[in-house]
C-alpha cells in the first residue's frame, strides 16, 4: 500500500491490471476523521501499452531496439482487432508475450517487463 499526502499525485502507469482500492482519510480542524474506499479497474488496451513502451523507453527501461520490435508486434495486435480476428489478436499478444520474456532483465527492465506481460494477459484475457 502506498501512502499519499494532500496534494501528491499517484502514478497510474506503474498499476497491474486488475482491481485497485483507494482509502481516502479526510481530518477537520477539530480531529473529526472520516474514511472512505474508491474501488477502481486497471485494464490493458493496445493504445495503452504502446503508450506504455514509448514511456518506458524514454525512462532507460526498454532499449530502442525492442521498442520498435514491440511497437510493430502491438500494432499487429490492433490491425488484427480492426479487423474482427480476436485469434490473431491474441496469437500476436502471445508472441509480445515472449518476446518480453526473453528480453526481461536484457533488454527490457525486468520488473518493467512482469507489468507489460501483466498488461498482455489482462488484454488478451478480455478477447
Amino acid at each position: 500500500m502506498t501512502s499519499l499526502t494532500n496534494g501528491q499525485v499517484m502514478n497510474v502507469n506503474n498499476l497491474k491490471a486488475g482491481t485497485h482500492a483507494i482509502v481516502i482519510t479526510a481530518t477537520d480542524q477539530l480531529g473529526n476523521t472520516s474514511t472512505t474506499t474508491v474501488t477502481f479497474q486497471v485494464h490493458a488496451t493496445v493504445g495503452g501499452m504502446i503508450n506504455a513502451v514509448n514511456q518506458g523507453t524514454q525512462q532507460g527501461l526498454i532499449t530502442p531496439m525492442q521498442q520498435t520490435k514491440l511497437i510493430s508486434i502491438l500494432n499487429s495486435v490492433q490491425s488484427y482487432l480492426n479487423a474482427g480476428n480476436t485469434t490473431g489478436a491474441k496469437n500476436q499478444l502471445s508472441y509480445f508475450i515472449t518476446t518480453v520474456q526473453s528480453q526481461s532483465g536484457v533488454g527490457i527492465n525486468a520488473a518493467y517487463a512482469a507489468l507489460l506481460i501483466n498488461w498482455a494477459q489482462d488484454l488478451s484475457s478480455r478477447l
